[in-house]
């Protein structure tokens, strides 16, 4: 018997793509006692082979390798969480389907109840609808109060009074553990019977008017924790992936001291008070230790309304990435893969800074934020900036125990360039600044790349659509390392738009 489980997340769909979902359910075929040195075989051998062309191994691929090892097992059970998170969702299960047809296969699937997901299973049986017992509610509740009555000497609750909390919270909760916790922190944060009697008669009815009152409560609060309460949120909502409780901490150390050199530990916040400053809006996974809302629909909620609470959100962002990544111990490259390691592990939020900070200053500039000045201060930096794309390259690199010290004197030439630094991060108006400044637009660093087969390998479309409009920029150099030319890079790397520009400017 063989089980594989996927949890799906709202804030993880780029790294949750089908291929990925797949193999992560293959991986875990890799664990079985009996078939486990069979599959991990089986997996080598399509490394080995991806490895060598620089590839990802296809859909098809994958499937097949599951098709076979799912027929080795007396019974192969799918358990995904979550499927109205995921963004291949329809994908997954058409796929999950076909290995009933290769094995005894059973798919339990946990969602909310949405018209499109309820389709995909109409053939397969009865949904089963979970929604809480007024009883469990009405547990849960009572047990609260005492907690509440406990860590208050001065709150003395009637039986009456509590009663009536009650009643009152489970009228408005729906079935929705979710409403009712919301619900019972707006009661306890009161500061009289009075109050908290009052707060009961007027609570929402709906889950968007629950979390406007929670923001309510947030910026209601004295300033610094109202103002950290919406910096927490501000990460939370607008970060490409949930954040680890460390990451966030490194982050609010930083954007509390923009000129720091370095981070001092007596800026770092305990955890504790981090989600008690959200009145109920965030939690901490024990198990990963990833800080993140307190539901699915709580981040919908935030992304309705990001342009209220956090209309500068990317740019905060931004913001405290540069600054972080700009702190002297950046200054250098590393020369090895090992103190590649121990510089991620060191500083928390350097991999997630390093590889976002350009995406959210896009997000950030199509709201109208100009942030030129603070993007090319970054820049000017060259030994911080060649840190970045080395963090950025060799991520992997330190799974796969490759060295990194071979690429550093590319690093270091691209980071210089003022053409190929903000072309490697998609910086299009620094670019373009270059450019009419006299900069060579066919720069090559000492592999052979120019700014054209840099920006068709990563995608930056704007950039490509750019420097295609020069007459000295030749769309067929090949570099020195694999003879590739842009379009090639641009075709490897699965950016279609971009191999359709290169293929109209022939």
């Amino acid at each position: 018997m063989g089980v594989g489980y996927l949890y799906c997340n709202y804030k993880e769909q780029a790294a949750q793509t089908l291929p990925n979902l797949l193999g992560s359910l293959l991986s875990q075929l890799a664990l079985h006692p009996r078939i486990g040195a069979t599959v991990v075989a089986n997996i080598e051998n399509l490394y080995e082979k991806h490895a060598l062309q620089k590839t990802r191994p296809t859909v098809q691929e994958i499937t097949k390798l599951l098709q076979g090892h799912v027929a080795s097992v007396s019974h192969f059970y799918i358990v995904v969480d979550a499927l109205d998170e995921c963004s291949v969702g329809g994908q997954l299960i058409t796929e999950c389907k076909r290995l009933c047809a290769h094995g005894k296969v059973n798919i339990l699937v946990t969602s909310r109840n949405i018209g499109y997901i309820r389709d995909w299973f109409r053939q397969d049986g009865e949904p089963l609808s979970i929604q809480a017992q007024d009883s469990d509610v009405e547990r849960y509740l009572t047990e609260h109060l005492s907690i509440l009555e406990e860590s208050r000497p001065d709150l003395v609750l009637s039986t009456s009074v509590k009663e009536e909390i009650i009643k009152q919270i489970l009228q408005k909760t729906d079935g929705m553990f979710l409403l009712a916790k919301l619900h019972m922190d707006s009661v306890s944060a009161k500061h009289s019977i009075r109050q908290m009697k009052e707060t009961v008669e007027s609570l929402p009815a709906g889950l968007d008017q629950t979390y406007e009152a929670a923001m309510a409560r947030v910026l209601g609060q004295q300033a610094d924790s109202s103002q950290l309460g919406k910096l927490v949120l501000t990460w939370i909502t607008t970060a490409f992936r949930p954040l680890s409780v460390v990451e966030l901490q490194h982050a609010l150390a930083t954007s509390s001291n923009p000129e720091l050199t370095s981070l001092a530990q007596d800026g770092i916040i305990d955890p504790r008070r981090l989600v008690l400053v959200c009145c109920g809006l965030v939690r901490i996974e024990k198990a990963s230790q990833r800080i993140r809302l307190v539901h699915y629909s709580t981040q919908e909620y935030f992304d309705k309304n990001h342009s209220i609470y956090f209309p500068e959100g990317h740019r905060a962002l931004v913001a405290t990435s540069l600054s972080y990544l700009s702190f002297d111990t950046f200054k250098e490259c590393c020369t090895s893969g090992e103190e590649l390691r121990q510089r991620v592990h060191a500083n928390p939020l350097l991999k997630y800074a390093a590889v976002n900070w350009s995406e959210h200053a896009k997000a950030s500039s199509k709201l109208g934020d100009n942030l030129r000045p603070l993007v090319s201060k970054f820049l000017a930096r060259a030994g911080n900036t060649a840190s970045n794309i080395q963090i950025i390259r060799t991520r992997d690199y330190s799974i796969r125990g490759t060295t990194v010290d071979t690429k550093i004197e590319t690093f270091r030439s691209q980071a210089a360039s003022p053409i190929l630094g903000p072309t490697f991060f998609g910086c299009n108006e620094i670019v373009k600044q270059a450019v009419e400044e006299g900069v060579n637009v066919d720069f090559c660093d000492p592999q052979g790349r120019t700014a054209l087969s840099i920006a068709a390998e990563l995608g930056h479309q704007e950039v490509v659509e750019f420097l295609l409009k020069f007459r000295d920029v030749d769309p067929n150099l090949q570099d020195t390392e694999d003879s590739c030319t842009p379009l090639i890079y641009a075709a490897k790397a699965g950016h279609q738009e971009v191999v359709q520009l290169l293929l109209d400017n022939e």
